[in-house]
């Protein structure tokens, strides 16, 4: 599981505006995983305009219910919870 950064081209200006990430400012986020079973393949498993986790710095999955748990140490407003069930 990683957490990747859609836009890193764009990262200097996200890190020079840090106290408005999540407020005004919003950061692309995503979460990938590497398929072993398919020689590493990504597979994408979130992606966010910013709205909603804006500069995701942490995913972790919960296998056995199905949710993933998306953060950031950088935003203001807390982390993001989906069911990937859905």
């Amino acid at each position: 599981m990683q957490t990747v950064f859609p836009n890193v081209e764009q990262l200097p200006s996200y890190l020079a505006n840090v106290s408005a990430l999540g407020r005004t400012v919003k950061v692309p986020s995503a979460a990938i995983r590497l398929v072993r079973s398919m020689d590493f393949k990504p597979e994408l498993l979130y992606m966010d305009d910013g709205g909603v986790s804006s500069y995701a710095t942490v995913t972790a999955v919960d296998v056995d219910r199905g949710v993933l748990v998306v953060g950031s140490v950088l935003q203001y407003g807390g982390f993001a919870v989906c069911d990937l069930k859905a």
